[in-house]
């Protein structure tokens, strides 16, 4: 609903949701996967707007005192409950293999471990071959 709307919101949490939000739709429109990480930053983006909600308009505090001023008020004594927040976060079948967690841990904690790196990328081949070729140049000669 965020990426739907044509000028990103105000709020910087809400503008980052809005660009993640149409990367990824112009991702599905054109048929391209979608990057993990992109996937694991737009849950944590929208993570954090649950937790830090961005600060109401006047226009939606003006709403809100209207419809305070018409709800029937508690019986004296009785304090007023709080707004309810959520106690907790339900990620369900993510992250679901290996590339999603390193995108996700890194989310989470701003740095991954060198440990779940995957080790697929050209540099990574170029390591290891220069690892197993190493004993064998100083005997060349």
């Amino acid at each position: 609903e965020i990426a739907k709307a044509e000028a990103p919101p105000p709020y910087p949490i809400s503008a980052r949701l809005h660009f993640l939000g149409r990367q990824l739709s112009d991702l599905a429109a054109n048929g391209q996967p979608v990057p993990p990480e992109m996937t694991a930053e737009a849950i944590f983006r929208k993570i954090e707007l649950v937790w830090a909600p961005a600060p109401k308009t006047a226009e939606e505090e003006q709403a809100e005192a209207k419809a305070k001023k018409k709800a029937p008020k508690p019986k004296k004594g009785e304090p007023e409950p709080p707004p309810a927040k959520p106690s907790g976060i339900l990620l369900i079948d993510f992250p679901a293999d290996m590339h999603e967690q390193v995108a996700f841990e890194q989310q989470l904690r701003g740095h991954f471990s060198p440990l779940l790196r995957l080790q697929n990328g050209e540099k990574d081949k170029q390591l290891r071959l220069s690892a197993a070729l190493a004993p064998w140049w100083g005997c060349e000669g």
